[in-house]
């Protein structure tokens, strides 16, 4: 069993000691409501962020910063999970929802620039379908395609026929006038609203990239409340948006910051020494393990050497999972994939190698959200006379001959995908005589060598982009397999069935309908494995206490817009 500290979405105070700290290096500026503007804000992140814009940031380090700089069209409340409208301030669905029009919301400027001559810079319809388009395209080294090209009309055509540099104009996008879009789609949706509130979607400025061109990745221009400012090393530097269109409850412009620091690092000890140190101001993806002696003694305390704080617990939408490239000649038979299933213990795992510190998935791939008990998907357990049985009939009895592989793992001895290896290494080896050694990587290395088809077996990681299905289901639709693109499909998994299925979920409007639909897409995956799901887990952060009005996320995303710094009283 877990030793889950919180349920339920929530947060969990621990006042271990009152702060030592100082004033804030700083001068804040009182608000209404007893708010401050100023302060810095600081956090690690243990990858290097290369990608700059939102529609090259497939993974949660780099979205965490893009979502800071950038705003989407509609966004998922952290509360209620659904999406809300954001940039767009009204959405009409015509033509038996094939027509989505949306009116954008007036006084929304981008980050103050050189490329506007001096002036402020309004966001327009004409903005919105630029970025629409290139989230379409294959220019700039654009991995979000696989969210629209079977939703918009004519974009998969379009996209198949383009070069890498190509621009492509999609008439299906339409400028109704300078605050008001229209998107025509190839079929029906009820979902296209949710797709829209991917951070990955974005809104750029069309002047910027005409303006910056080829370096317009080191010169990210957005709506957000936070624009860039340098990067020092590997450490990036976040500006306030004097600018910015949203207020809080009390009137006051955000954001509140001053500056936000995402600072490089791959040490969890030094990042924990770091928060001690006030260096930072928040630890992210914390082990359960690693709390007892992040938060010091009770004699730590009592002496004032602990610095005051809250942690915060979420229920993460995530899935944690062993993936395999399917069409490599070992793993595109399917017994040797379902072998492999068989013999893991996800249990064993979760408890004895994550040590309480997960959930191990007894369904399907799609992780618990509460989609109703409409919802059934029948998982596997640990069966070893059946792996035994299905390994020779792949050719390898008791293993033999079977070839040593590395396992691909971006993660560090001491991580929860780390153990998560280390526990299927062993059971492989304990019950099918297979030796896989463990690679350790960074998560740019990984991807290299999956696209390369270096990589045949590999850890993998996905966290959901909106409360659906599909947010997991997309991952091994057939139409996603792209040379270019290698956060999508890269299992290269191919079954005509699943696709047909999974076709048909897009354009169905009957909610019953579609979920029964995506439950079969569902129970496909496990019937096959193209990836094997393990655990799923908490998102656990700590922030100190003097960083207020923090919220949490399923998503395990950081929405810095609204927090502000107020020291506690000694």
């Amino acid at each position: 069993m877990k030793n889950r500290l919180i349920y339920s979405i929530g947060i969990l105070s621990l006042m271990l000691t009152a702060c030592s700290g100082g004033e804030d290096d700083q001068v804040q500026k009182l608000a209404e409501g007893g708010k401050l503007y100023g302060g810095s804000f600081a956090f690690m992140s243990t990858e290097k962020i290369k990608d700059l814009l939102p529609f090259t940031s497939s993974d949660m380090y780099a979205q965490r910063l893009t979502t800071q700089i950038f705003e989407s069209l509609f966004k998922i409340d952290p509360t209620t999970l659904k999406s809300t409208p954001f940039l767009a301030e009204k959405l009409t669905v015509k033509n038996e929802a094939k027509t989505y029009v949306i009116t954008l919301r007036k006084g929304v400027f981008f980050h103050e620039n050189e490329c506007f001559d001096g002036e402020l810079a309004e966001m327009t319809s004409e903005d919105v379908k630029f970025s629409l388009e290139i989230a379409c395209s294959k220019k700039y080294r654009n991995q979000m395609a696989y969210l629209l090209l079977d939703h918009i009309k004519g974009a998969k055509q379009a996209y198949a026929q383009l070069g890498a540099n190509q621009k492509i104009n999609l008439p299906a996008i339409k400028i109704i006038n300078p605050f008001k879009i229209e998107i025509e789609l190839e079929e029906a949706s009820a979902e296209f609203e949710r797709i829209l509130s991917h951070s990955g979607l974005s809104i750029v400025s069309k002047k910027s990239f005409d303006f910056y061109g080829a370096k317009i990745s080191s010169n990210p221009i957005g709506t957000g409340p936070f624009a860039w400012n340098k990067k020092v090393g590997n450490d990036l530097f976040l500006k306030r948006n004097a600018n910015y269109w949203r207020k809080d409850e009390f009137g006051n412009q955000l954001p509140f910051l001053n500056e936000v620091k995402i600072i490089y690092n791959t040490d969890k000890k030094k990042e924990f020494e770091a928060f001690q140190n006030k260096d930072i101001d928040i630890v992210v993806e914390i082990p359960a393990k690693d709390i007892k002696h992040t938060l010091g003694s009770l004699s730590d305390a009592q002496n004032g050497k602990n610095v005051k704080h809250k942690l915060y617990a979420n229920q993460s939408l995530n899935i944690n999972y062993l993936a395999f490239a399917c069409e490599h000649s070992i793993f595109q038979n399917k017994d040797l994939r379902m072998a492999f299933h068989y013999a893991l213990d996800k249990q064993d795992i979760t408890s004895n190698y994550l040590r309480g510190d997960g959930w191990a998935v007894e369904h399907g791939f799609v992780p618990e959200m509460n989609l109703g008990s409409d919802y059934q998907v029948k998982g596997i357990a640990q069966n070893i006379p059946l792996a035994k049985s299905l390994l020779a009939k792949a050719g390898y009895p008791e293993g033999k001959n079977f070839p040593v592989l590395d396992l691909y793992v971006n993660a560090l001895p001491g991580t929860h995908s780390y153990a998560m290896c280390q526990g299927v290494k062993a059971q492989l080896k304990q019950n099918l005589n297979i030796t896989v050694n463990i690679k350790a990587c960074t998560l740019a290395e990984r991807d290299r060598a999956i696209q390369s088809g270096k990589a045949i077996l590999w850890r993998g990681g996905w966290i959901a982009d909106y409360v659906d299905p599909e947010t997991f289901l997309s991952l091994f639709y057939g139409e996603n397999i792209h040379q270019d693109i290698t956060s999508v499909n890269n299992f290269r998994y191919r079954n005509a069935a699943y696709d047909q299925i999974f076709k048909a979920s897009l354009k169905e409007l009957n909610p019953e309908k579609r979920l029964k639909m995506l439950e079969q897409c569902d129970q496909i995956i496990v019937n096959e494995s193209p990836a094997i799901p393990i655990y799923s887990d908490d998102f656990l952060v700590m922030v100190n206490i003097r960083v207020r009005d923090f919220v949490s996320s399923s998503f395990e995303s950081l929405d810095l817009s609204s927090i502000f710094i107020k020291e506690p009283r000694k």
